[in-house]
């Protein structure tokens, strides 16, 4: 009896942990432009919540209003307890419905009793009951509707915007909707997707008359970027033990992409032009420069033309598009060295598939092979005679998405930020300087950055740390909670030592002050007989 009781417990506590009262999804209205999600469950999870609530409810106790952190401690000790269905993902929304943008946001509420109570204690927050649903007004600003089961809080001005929302049913939800399908494709710990079909006309043509006022471009050019306002864009930020990853899709952009972008596949015969000292960071990527240049021309030539144009301008636009028509195949861009005495070391290399264009810049060593052209400020003599870069020395699978991705960048951050916190740093006192040192213990997390294209609708950003032991999203909130508690104590060192700058500075002008501060003397006038 007792292994049944405990079995039913079991599948009692799974289906709580699992459940996801959807209802609520259907208050995003179809015609959103922007949408978000936040996975709450898996953030409190892959946070380490557990062993971190007491240093972040510390560090909130003293910097935000009594009522308002009462409200998140309750909610931080018992999520399950508060009122909000903190285990279903909250959701964000934009419309554009009016002049202005309007957003929302749209938590599942789990008991209603008690979330009134909760905000009932915030001093600037009203509610008020109507139409069975429970508004609530905060700072004259936001505006809100409680249900049953949904609290919906957002900017418009409007109570039956919010009516509308609460009330459509499910075939007027965004995840009726084709966008909303491919919302839910993929997604990861927080979401955030961009539907340019739900932009309305008329933004569409103020934006068109604007852009054709301002650069005298004419619509048939704008037409050629007609299919973006068709695409769907998708970024998911995704937290993983010791790395962190943003991946975007792209729905509705082929056509776009073929027919403007055109990239090559990587070869990675340039990239043994690679530096081998203080390499920052490269990306290499895929250039039909005759599709670029056809596509930049016209705009190019239209905004000069308006400012008037020179001989010597006009053969230097020409001698570029001629040198970049040339251009097929693979492109890079290395940043080499970092000083902030000089400018960043910058390297590009071109290869060139028909001709060689020695004749547009005389300065640069020709020792490279014919279909290859460098440019920068980088030093090319070094490069055609030192030692190439080894690929070995890039803790990543560097060989195999050079290969495959249409774009493929590297970098470094370690020395970035550490000639930043040399240069903050180099004047300032030990306690700032160690505050410095707790904000940029942040950006000392991450090992290397990569970011790899493989096609035209797919890429992904993955942050790699040096501390793989724990997850990305627990190491980040700790730094983070040690910068917020560094900067605190440099604030209240500086409050201090500029009260005793005062008080050194009233008392040795303290006399000063009494002088001229004291009432002047009435002098009696004595009266003569003339």
């Amino acid at each position: 009896m007792p292994r049944k009781k405990l079995f039913i417990a079991g599948i009692f506590c799974v289906l709580l942990l699992c459940s996801c009262n959807k209802a609520y999804k259907n208050v995003v209205p179809a015609d959103a432009v922007v949408v978000g999600s936040v996975d709450m469950k898996a953030l409190f999870l892959k946070a380490d919540w557990e062993n971190q609530k007491k240093d972040v409810l510390d560090l909130l106790k003293d910097n935000v209003d009594e009522e308002i952190y009462d409200l998140i401690e309750k909610m931080a000790e018992d999520p399950l307890n508060s009122g909000f269905d903190l285990l279903n993902p909250a959701y964000t929304f934009v419309t554009l419905d009016s002049r202005e943008p309007d957003g929302f946001i749209a938590i599942s509420v789990s008991d209603m009793e008690k979330v009134k109570k909760s905000l009932k204690k915030i001093e600037t927050l009203e509610l008020r009951d109507s139409d069975g649903m429970f508004f609530l007004q905060f700072d004259d600003f936001v505006l809100g509707v409680l249900t049953n089961d949904i609290l919906l809080v957002g900017s418009a001005d409007d109570r039956s915007a919010y009516r509308d929302m609460i009330k459509q049913d499910k075939g007027k939800s965004y995840f009726s909707t084709d966008a909303g399908k491919f919302f839910e494709e993929k997604s990861g710990d927080i979401t955030v997707q961009i539907n340019a079909e739900a932009i309305p006309q008329r933004y569409i043509k103020e934006l068109e008359r604007n852009i054709e006022r301002e650069t005298q471009i004419s619509s048939d050019y704008i037409d050629a970027y007609k299919p973006l306002l068709s695409s769907k864009v998708q970024l998911n930020l995704t937290f993983s033990t010791g790395r962190m990853s943003l991946n975007m899709y792209v729905d509705g952009m082929d056509d776009y992409a073929k027919s403007h972008m055109a990239a090559k596949k990587i070869n990675k015969e340039v990239l043994d032009y690679l530096p081998t000292r203080d390499l920052i960071g490269f990306a290499a990527f895929g250039l039909d420069g005759k599709k670029y240049w056809d596509l930049s021309e016209t705009m190019i030539n239209r905004m000069l033309s308006e400012y008037g144009m020179n001989r010597s301008e006009r053969k230097m636009i020409n001698r570029c598009g001629e040198f970049l028509s040339q251009v097929d195949g693979t492109s890079l861009i290395a940043v080499n060295g970092m000083n902030f005495d000089d400018d960043l070391e910058v390297l590009g290399i071109v290869p060139v598939a028909k001709k060689e264009f020695s004749n547009l810049m005389s300065d640069i060593d020709q020792d490279l092979p014919h279909n290859i052209y460098l440019y920068g400020n980088a030093d090319y003599t070094a490069l055609t005679t030192s030692s190439r870069y080894d690929l070995a020395k890039v803790p990543s699978p560097f060989d195999k998405p050079v290969k495959s991705n249409y774009l493929y960048a590297y970098f470094n951050p370690y020395s970035v930020v550490e000639n930043i916190y040399e240069e903050e740093t180099r004047y300032a006192e030990k306690e700032e300087r160690n505050m410095l040192n707790k904000i940029f213990d942040i950006f000392r997390l991450a090992d290397y950055v990569e970011l790899k294209v493989p096609d035209t609708d797919e890429a992904s950003l993955e942050i790699v740390l040096n501390d793989n032991s724990k997850n990305a999203l627990a190491l980040i909130i700790n730094k983070s909670v040690n910068c917020a508690n560094a900067y605190l104590e440099y604030e209240k060192y500086r409050k201090e030592q500029w009260r005793k700058r005062q008080e050194e500075w009233e008392q040795q002008y303290s006399g000063y002050y009494n002088y001229y501060d004291e009432p002047e003397e009435v002098v009696a006038v004595e009266e003569y007989d003339y």
